[in-house]
């Protein structure tokens, strides 16, 4: 089981870590992808109008508010042209902006094995 993925966007990369150890203290790269200048454009885009600088640094199941998924850690880190460094985790839970980022990521990640559920098999 992978208790942790990380999601890395940048100007000229989409990449996926995974790591069995939830302190992170050692990972293994999962999937990496150059993207062009256009992909890069159009990503952007997308997340700016997520309004991401309104994300906490993480958020975690705790008082039945929150939608529960399957106890896995993602971290995502994003950064680039027009958006400040963000990083945020979600533990057991899911948020508008975050289902909004899987979402932009399984659009651009070229193989399913590489989404979310798919990486705790």
């Amino acid at each position: 089981m992978t208790p942790g993925i990380k999601y890395f966007l940048t100007e000229s990369e989409i990449k996926v870590l995974t790591s069995s150890d939830f302190r992170w203290r050692s990972s293994k790269l999962v999937y990496s992808k150059k993207i062009s200048a256009q992909q890069s454009d159009s990503i952007y885009k997308s997340l700016i109008k997520l309004q991401l600088d309104t994300l906490k640094s993480g958020y975690a199941y705790s008082d039945g508010n929150a939608t529960i998924s399957d106890g896995l850690y993602i971290h995502y880190t994003i950064s680039g042209d027009n958006i400040k460094k963000i990083k945020t985790t979600t533990y057991a839970t899911s948020t508008i902006a975050t289902d909004s980022l899987l979402e932009i990521i399984k659009s651009k990640l070229s193989a399913e094995k590489y989404y979310p559920r798919n990486l705790l098999q």
